[in-house]
């Protein structure tokens, strides 16, 4: 039977208040949002972190690795080995057994994993999307930027006429989502109700 040296523990851990969309968090981005956490985490431990894993929902291009900025802006120990993971909706868990699985080959013994997310910071940079295939040398393939349902409409149909690849740019409003989200943000909207 394997004694304690040999168990790998979970604990609780902190976490910012769900808020909506454009809320109180609407002008923080997943490293304003995670500092202030990672800075309240640390003084409870007892013990040196050996490693650290932090990410967020979306990757924000603006940062190589999440978890190194978040680290050295929290002031904490520099020579902690620190990466990122971004797993959508499940990158706490996936740093977790991540985290898991060094802890059981004894690499590290203790490790701060987590992450934070503000989805209105996750505007996507205004690029032209559409552009992006004759810049990366495709310059045969069939490009569109479209806007409207009728747009594409024509767009698929040239789409599939082409002999080589095709990428079409879609437009949307920012609020725009398929029904299932639609449902899942009005049960989180109804069990949190609405914020400032």
């Amino acid at each position: 039977m394997p004694d304690d040296r040999d168990a790998v523990w979970l604990v609780a851990g902190l976490r910012t208040p769900f808020v909506g969309v454009d809320g109180p968090f609407a002008n923080r981005d997943s490293l304003t949002l995670s500092v202030p956490v990672v800075q309240a985490m640390a003084p409870q431990v007892n013990g040196s972190i050996d490693l650290a894993v932090w990410g967020s929902v979306v990757l924000n291009l603006a940062y190589a690795n999440l978890a190194r900025e978040v680290w050295l802006e929290s002031k904490l120990d520099p020579h902690v080995p620190t990466y990122t993971t971004i797993m959508q909706c499940s990158t706490s868990m996936v740093g977790v057994f991540e985290a898991a699985g060094m802890l059981g080959q004894r690499r590290a013994a203790l490790a701060m994993v987590g992450g934070v997310e503000s989805m209105t910071y996750n505007d996507l940079a205004p690029w032209n999307y559409a552009e992006l295939p004759k810049t990366l040398g495709c310059a045969d393939w069939f490009t569109a930027r479209v806007t409207t349902l009728g747009e594409l409409d024509a767009a698929m149909k040239s789409a599939r006429a082409s002999k080589s690849g095709a990428y079409i740019e879609i437009m949307g409003g920012k609020m725009d989502m398929p029904p299932a989200l639609a449902f899942a943000h009005g049960q989180l909207k109804a069990m949190y109700g609405d914020t400032p």
